[in-house]
């Protein structure tokens, strides 16, 4: 297959070589129109014979190199000097340069199988080469009988180094257009190489040129001593090579341990990979997932160069042993076009990382050297793997790295809007001495969910947060603390005068239309405020008060609620007896009172529902609404209602036991489901009791239907598979409706005192209760109306069908001991075989 087409950087690089070339030349031809040489009268046969003879002898100096090692740098000598010298001196400028081209054509373009431009270069370098030396040599006339004096040693010397230090800067100024700025301390090797080749080819050129001064014969006793020292310097090389390559793993594996990225390690690795190897350029080529990479070095640092997914693939499936490419080779299209510029050889070692593929490419050695050979491919297979190995460590370090950064900014920002969280409010702003914290709450969020869905009611969050970011200024901070709940804070002198035109500015800010698909919101907001210091310097004793403030602000209908310190009292008390509360569910103080649930068409009672008390022995009775309240707020409401499902259970099991056939309904609190595997200790207990199905029944709330709705419990569905029952509590209060009660299993509906207690003497109640008895019926649900507390609720709801009634006409909630007689008591006096009698009620 044919190779890619150059790209517009490969032409122009080439142009750049092509005149360096030309330089070259041009420098030459200058040389050569002012040089003056001795007169040599060579006939055509001779010169022919010279061309030929000077032609093999710097082939063979090109291709059987003397490497010398000085420190820690190895210099490769070609010994081309020598026959330079004797062409020179014995067959003039012209017959040498020839003979230079021919065995430059010869070595770089068969031998080395180097691209066009390339043999160009090293051409215009050797030629180069030739004249200079010539003309150096020209500055000291004709030799003569000189050439065996001192004299003559030093212009074979000084035309020598001088001579090769051009050719040198050649191949170093093709080197810098070609592949970029030189390794640091490139141009002293040059120096340094120059001399120590100067200090074994001058005594050999001037030997060499002396003795066929004297008889062309004697030359022949130089072969044997030239081709020992090739040989000797040939083993002692190999030798040093497998050092160099240990030396170079090693160095090449200690560079790449003290990289902290993945950028480091592949800029470490191509350096190293070059310095070992000898290239004259080097890249990588990564494949992860279906994102592939090739990273190259440009003026010294790491450059990404984004590759086809399907040719990086290809590459890396060409090279998956390692390989060895040559310039003139058959290669796949998308191969090539992943090697890129012209080139001669590419040596390739791959890797293969659970987490990332690849292989490091080096490309074309320097001229001085050997040609890549298939035994170098164990040496790119381990630079490789080394490679690979951290690359794929480092990288997942970057990773973990990357997830740890996301995973702080998520505890300490809101995901939704990028706000600072509550944490991360905290970490900002831990004191605050003087200024205000407003606490800025979005009205009716969680009914916007419900009727719209949780995707409108982020919306309007979003769009709230939005807009009191733009509140931010100096000493001004806003934060996200809860789903509706966003803090607003401002540092500095803050009186109550400023601090309520601040409110006030907040509202107008944040109030205003919310449209979100084919839904127009009207967002409204309400702020609460507490003051620094009168109320505190710790954020978050103000954040607490400021809740406070917005809570009263919610009671009291206000746009803006201030923090009071009387009301924090009672705050106070709350949190005593959140602790007090504690205790006594766990010392089991706590006592659960029965009131009776009677089927309106019989008058018999056919259940009870249990109801906590809490007796305390030093503040009295305290309140349902309170205690519960407080347990739902500080997490005791799981332990309390595990107390009262053991309790109620055990003791309807001893009423069934004697012969009561009742069930029981216990109250079921959402903030009891919130993250719990409380619906399946529930059925434990009912299970431990062995209890009919339909004996125990759960109220629950209609926010708790709607969190089922929504997907956000599974509650329901426990409970309908253990045969559990399900009682919808206060119906017609929340916002929910039949139509809700259709897609869950809920048997029974309980239907709120609000419409029932009234419902003789107002006429939308007793609609209202009509309506959803009607309904409910048609959907196949018990209903049960509490709040019936005179004769005319009951004789309506009797009329309207209802199926069970509870209240205190019937019977106030009693002891469980007292309750045996109180049921049976209340199912006479509804027969009209008794009078009632007065009991003792908790």
């Amino acid at each position: 297959m044919t190779p890619t087409e150059p790209t517009t950087e490969d032409r122009r690089r080439d142009l750049r070589l092509v005149g360096l070339a030309g330089l070259a030349l041009g420098l030459s031809a200058a040389l050569a129109l002012a040089t003056t040489g001795p007169a040599l009268d060579l006939s055509v046969e001779q010169a022919a014979a010279g061309v030929v003879g000077m032609g093999a002898l710097l082939y063979a100096a090109e291709a059987f190199k003397l490497t010398i090692q000085y420190r820690d740098q190895n210099v490769a000598s070609t010994l081309s000097m020598v026959p330079i010298m004797i062409g020179l001196v014995f067959l003039g400028p012209v017959v040498t340069t020839v003979g230079r081209i021919i065995s430059t054509l010869a070595y770089f373009g068969v031998r080395r199988r180097q691209p066009v431009i390339k043999v160009i270069v090293n051409g215009s370098a050797a030629v180069l080469e030739v004249w200079v030396t010539a003309a150096v040599l020209s500055l000291f006339g004709s030799f003569g009988d000189r050439l065996l004096e001192p004299g003559g040693w030093l212009a074979i010397g000084g035309a020598g180094i001088v001579g090769g230090l051009s050719s040198a800067l050649v191949v170093v100024a093709a080197i810098r257009l070609s592949v970029g700025p030189l390794q640091d301390g490139a141009l002293s090797q040059v120096f340094t190489g120059v001399s120590i080749n100067a200090v074994i080819e001058v005594p050999l050129s001037v030997l060499a040129v002396a003795m066929i001064e004297l008889n062309f014969a004697t030359v022949v006793l130089l072969g044997p001593f030239v081709y020992l020292l090739a040989t000797t310097n040939r083993q002692r090389h190999l030798l040093q090579d497998n050092l160099r390559d240990v030396k170079g793993l090693y160095g090449f594996i200690s560079a790449l341990s003290t990289a902290k990225s993945v950028e480091e390690v592949v800029r470490n690795s191509l350096i190293q990979g070059k310095q070992i190897s000898g290239a004259t350029d080097a890249w990588l080529v990564t494949l992860q997932d279906t994102t592939a990479i090739k990273w190259r070095l440009e003026d010294d640092q790491v450059v990404r160069e984004p590759l086809d997914a399907l040719s990086g693939a290809a590459f890396l499936h060409a090279a998956q042993h390692g390989a060895l490419f040559e310039h003139d080779d058959v290669i796949d299209v998308s191969v090539r076009g992943v090697l890129g510029a012209p080139f001669s050889q590419v040596l390739v070692g791959p890797f293969n990382g659970s987490q990332i593929r690849g292989a490091i490419a080096l490309v074309d050695r320097v001229s001085d050297q050997p040609l890549f050979h298939t035994d170098d491919i164990e040496l790119a297979v381990a630079l490789a793997g080394h490679a690979g190995t951290t690359l794929g460590s480092t990288h997942l370090f970057d990773v973990v790295q990357r997830e740890s950064a996301r995973r702080e900014r998520l505890a300490l920002h809101d995901a939704s809007t990028g706000l600072r969280n509550r944490n991360g409010l905290l970490e900002d702003l831990p004191t605050l001495r003087e200024g205000a914290v407003f606490a800025v709450g979005i009205n009716d969020l969680r009914a916007f969910g419900t009727s719209f869905g949780h995707e409108v009611s982020e919306a309007v969050a979003i769009a709230v947060a939005k807009r009191l970011d733009d509140l931010r200024e100096d000493g001004v901070r806003v934060a996200r603390i809860s789903s509706a709940q966003f803090a607003v804070t401002v540092s500095g002198a803050c009186d109550p005068a400023e601090a309520d035109a601040w409110a006030r500015r907040i509202v107008r800010t944040a109030s205003g239309p919310v449209e979100t698909g084919d839904v127009e919101i009207n967002a409204g907001v309400r702020v609460g405020v507490a003051l620094a210091p009168q109320h505190g310097t710790n954020m978050r004793d103000l954040l607490r008060a400021s809740d406070r403030a917005l809570t009263e602000a919610y009671r009291e209908e206000l746009a803006t609620g201030w923090f009071e310190f009387e009301r924090d009292r009672e705050t106070t008390r709350r949190l005593e007896l959140a602790s007090e509360l504690r205790v006594a569910i766990e010392n089991e103080h706590l006592r659960l009172a029965y009131q009776p649930k009677v089927e309106l068409a019989t008058g018999r009672v056919v259940g009870v529902e249990a109801l906590a008390r809490w007796p305390h022995a030093q503040r009295g009775f305290i309140s349902p609404l309170e205690f519960i309240d407080i347990a739902e707020r500080t997490g005791l409401i799981r332990p309390l209602t595990l107390w009262a499902t053991r309790t109620a259970v055990e003791q309807c099991a001893k009423w069934r036991e004697d012969g009561m056939d009742i069930s029981v309904a216990i109250n079921l609190s959402n903030a009891a489901l919130q993250g719990s595997d409380l619906p399946w200790e529930i059925v434990n207990i009912v299970e431990e009791y062995d209890l009919p199905p339909g004996a125990v029944i759960m109220e629950i709330t209609e926010s708790q239907i709607l969190d089922e709705l929504d997907g956000q419990s599974g509650a329901l569905s426990v409970f309908n598979a253990a045969g559990i029952q399900l009682s919808v509590d206060d119906f017609g209060t929340g916002y929910s409706s039949l139509a809700h009660m259709k897609r869950l299993e809920v048997q029974e509906l309980k239907i709120d005192r609000a419409f029932v207690t009234n419902m003789g003497v107002d006429a939308v109640d007793r609609s209202l209760t009509s309506a959803m008895i009607s309904m409910a019926r048609e959907l196949g649900l018990r209903v049960v109306a509490e709040g019936v507390e005179d004769e005319a609720a009951l004789a309506l709801l009797q009329d309207m069908a209802c199926d069970v009634g509870q209240g205190y006409l019937f019977e106030r909630p009693q002891p469980a001991s007292e309750l045996p007689r109180a049921v049976a008591e209340l199912e006479a006096t509804l027969n009209g075989n008794v009078t009632r009698l007065q009991r003792k009620t908790i």
